[in-house]
């Protein structure tokens, strides 16, 4: 089987970029300081720069994995602590909602990995 990278997954690149500069233009991430943002917008912003890292660098099916997996394994962590920070807690609402949003866009439902 060969795996390709598809005309879909190629421009998803410039998606995610387009996401992170918005993420600057909003001011939600102050250019001059990220340490001032939100525990809520840090993990978008984590999420999408890693992401877009990946989008340049591994091919559609393995992004697909490998972010699936990052979220059943967070999902699995948050359902195993007794006890996790309202920092914690907001920095991985933002990281897994991006995540599933970015997989939604290449036709990944993020529910049937997760078996929500």
């Amino acid at each position: 089987m060969t795996v390709t990278r598809t005309v879909c997954f190629e421009k998803l690149t410039s998606v995610i970029q387009r996401q992170i500069d918005s993420l600057y233009y909003d001011e939600r991430v102050p250019i001059d300081n990220p340490g001032e943002m939100s525990d809520k917008d840090l993990g978008i912003y984590q999420a999408l720069n890693d992401m877009l890292l990946d989008s340049m660098d591994v091919y559609e099916q393995d992004f697909i994995v490998k972010y699936s997996q990052k979220l059943k394994s967070i999902k699995s962590r948050v359902n195993k602590e007794t006890f996790i920070s309202d920092q914690e807690t907001n920095y991985l609402a933002g990281y897994t909602n991006k995540l599933a949003s970015v997989l939604s866009l290449i036709a990944v439902s993020p529910s049937h990995h997760l078996n929500v």
